[in-house]
């Protein structure tokens, strides 16, 4: 499948990881970035974190050496005040990136951080900048049992950007004939 073949993880490290607390029991489930790693056969996973989340990383880092230790982790830490400050942080990551741009395979945890860092990875992905798989942690049902599931969301360097058709049509000034109100 295209999970396995990612070699080189990036991901935000977030509130849930690395372990997220069961909504039943006392059971904890593995938060993104672990159930990325025990589904895909990574060798090396890049964690990106501000100050908020220091205390998670190195919890994240941990758990790492523990479940998988084959794995190389690399931190950067994103000197963030804000983790909703989107332009700043792109700012900040852009160095770490080209580190990995020409790293081979690389796929991207588009599921952990604020809205601001998943949508960087969307746009880097989308606009061709990185090329990367946009890998989604669907979470499991707890109740059920039901593990998490891992999603790949192809954007495929973004048709809709290359392919004005659907830009056009959207923000045609003339509108078509047909939905122009009739003057009866």
């Amino acid at each position: 499948s295209m999970i396995t073949k990612g070699r080189t993880l990036l991901a935000f490290v977030d509130y849930q990881d690395p372990y997220v607390q069961s909504l039943v029991g006392d059971e904890e489930q593995p938060g993104p970035v672990l159930t990325l790693l025990d589904t895909g056969s990574f060798e090396t996973v890049a964690l990106f974190h501000t100050p908020h989340t220091e205390a998670q990383t190195r919890a994240t880092e941990e758990a790492i050496h523990e479940r998988h230790p084959r794995v190389r982790v690399q931190l950067h830490g994103l000197g963030a005040s804000n983790p909703k400050d989107f332009s700043r942080l792109i700012g900040l990551m852009a160095p770490h990136l080209r580190h990995y741009a020409g790293s081979g395979d690389l796929s991207v945890c588009a599921s952990s951080g604020t809205a601001e860092m998943r949508a960087i990875w969307y746009l880097l992905v989308s606009t061709g900048q990185i090329q990367a798989h946009l890998l989604q942690v669907k979470p499991g049902d707890f109740a059920s049992g039901e593990r998490a599931r891992v999603v790949d969301l192809d954007v495929d360097s973004g048709p809709w950007l290359r392919q004005d058709r659907y830009l056009s049509r959207m923000y045609s000034s003339a509108e078509p004939e047909d939905v122009r109100p009739s003057m009866a």
